[in-house]
């Protein structure tokens, strides 16, 4: 029998991180929404250090919610200087 691994899921913090990343930046969105392993690896240094495991082996997203508006501390939360309270709002359908 092979060896094998339970998948990794994200937290609410981690989907929090990304939500908050692809409001701010269309670049990052359009690459998680086609390949999130990529994305989330290529754009790493946007991230708080440790945010991500280094093996993404469970990762889904077709649909990121709308950008809220205006968050006068959106910086802040994308860097995880700041909490923020993150509903998941994705569609595995």
């Amino acid at each position: 029998m092979e060896n094998q691994t339970e998948p990794q899921y994200l937290t609410s913090l981690q989907w929090g991180l990304i939500m908050a990343l692809c409001w701010k930046d269309t670049e990052f969105k359009d690459e998680f929404e086609k390949h999130p392993r990529v994305a989330i690896e290529k754009f790493k240094d946007k991230f708080p250090p440790g945010a991500f495991p280094e093996d993404m082996t469970q990762v889904r997203v077709l649909r990121i919610p709308p950008n809220p508006g205006d968050i006068p501390n959106i910086q802040a939360i994308a860097s995880g200087d700041e909490p923020a309270i993150a509903l998941p709002y994705t569609c595995l359908c």
